[in-house]
């Protein structure tokens, strides 16, 4: 369902043509991705599903899920373990890899899946990683869409609205944004036709994303939770914290991106002012708000030590970081 202030639109998903549940049939899901017809897995799996020691960055060997994976490497319970399966019936088989995709909204989530996927197969069996290095895609992608978490409103509003009676629908905003590197060895659908944007690099595009909407999104939260806010769309409804926002990308974020084909900064600033209004999103700041101390260092903190290294300007990137800490004593400026 896109939610605009123009109101709803709903849309049934209908290129969903099957389903398996893999705890019921494990050996089914797995057979399914070792079969000939099956060129890509797509993952979307959220960040807590590769498996990551957030504070060195490496592959957490430790997790019960893979201890067990690897220690009942035919009967898997984790996402790597299913994989792992099934690439190494592929590879026994005399198959090429699938195309391992991540769709998470994760920095550089195809070398992440690839770093993580490959540590867990060398402890597996050294041959199947190597094989896996040699052969195996992981192409990069960006996602940029507003998606706040299903409400009981929101069911409601779809059953009572369009006559649909679904228990987890989707409720978005209009504005969509795929940016897939194009790295598909076993060949692709024409995701282009569709809107997505096929490139040899993703990085620059993710840089644009985490700077300026990532960035601007910790600055409304921890303005707005001060001031007593609890919704995005009424943060930016006072002029104050607009204001705020636009200088920030203006001003210390811009002059740090790279022209990237296909993006027009001002209209994607102009755009992302809009997005944050969006009274029909009525995405919570407490959202946007969730794992700050891992948030901080990829979306504020680079900017920061770039503008120092070239003598720019830090005041507002300053200030954010200001109101997160006072954020953490748990009380907003009416004390509440």
């Amino acid at each position: 369902v896109e939610c605009s202030a123009a109101g709803e639109r709903a849309r049934v998903i209908g290129s969903l043509l099957g389903f398996l549940y893999a705890p019921d049939d494990p050996q089914a899901a797995i057979e399914k991705m070792a079969s000939p017809e099956c060129r890509i897995v797509s993952l979307t799996i959220t960040e807590g599903g590769y498996y990551v020691n957030q504070g060195t960055g490496d592959f957490d060997c430790s997790h019960p899920e893979i201890v067990h994976d690897l220690e009942h490497p035919h009967e898997p319970c984790c996402s790597f373990g299913y994989l792992a399966e099934a690439l190494d019936r592929r590879r026994k088989r005399g198959l090429p890899p699938f195309t391992v995709m991540s769709c998470d909204n994760l920095q550089h989530n195809g070398d992440v899946a690839k770093k993580m996927i490959l540590a867990f197969a060398e402890r597996r069996d050294p041959a199947l990683s190597d094989w896996l290095a040699r052969n195996c895609a992981f192409p990069n992608s960006m996602v940029d869409r507003i998606t706040p978490v299903t409400t009981g409103e929101h069911r409601a509003m779809v059953k009572e609205k369009f006559g649909i009676d679904d228990a987890w629908p989707v409720v978005t905003e209009p504005f969509k944004q795929w940016v897939v590197e194009d790295s598909f060895p076993n060949g692709r659908p024409c995701w282009e036709q569709v809107g997505a944007q096929m490139t040899t690099d993703v990085l620059p595009y993710e840089k644009i994303k985490i700077r300026l909407l990532n960035a601007s999104h910790q600055a409304i939260c921890h303005i707005g939770r001060l001031l007593g806010y609890q919704y995005v769309h009424d943060a930016m409804a006072d002029p104050h914290i607009n204001k705020f926002v636009t200088a920030l990308m203006d001003v210390e974020v811009t002059p740090l991106l790279p022209k990237v084909h296909g993006i027009d900064l001002a209209e994607y600033k102009k755009t992302l002012i809009e997005r944050f209004a969006n009274p029909a999103i009525a995405d919570q700041l407490s959202r946007i708000g969730m794992e700050v101390s891992a948030r901080i260092p990829k979306f504020i903190l680079p900017s920061i030590r770039e503008q120092l290294a070239r003598g720019g300007p830090i005041k507002l990137l300053s200030l954010i970081l200001a109101c997160w800490f006072r954020c953490l004593r748990e009380t907003d400026e009416q004390g509440r």
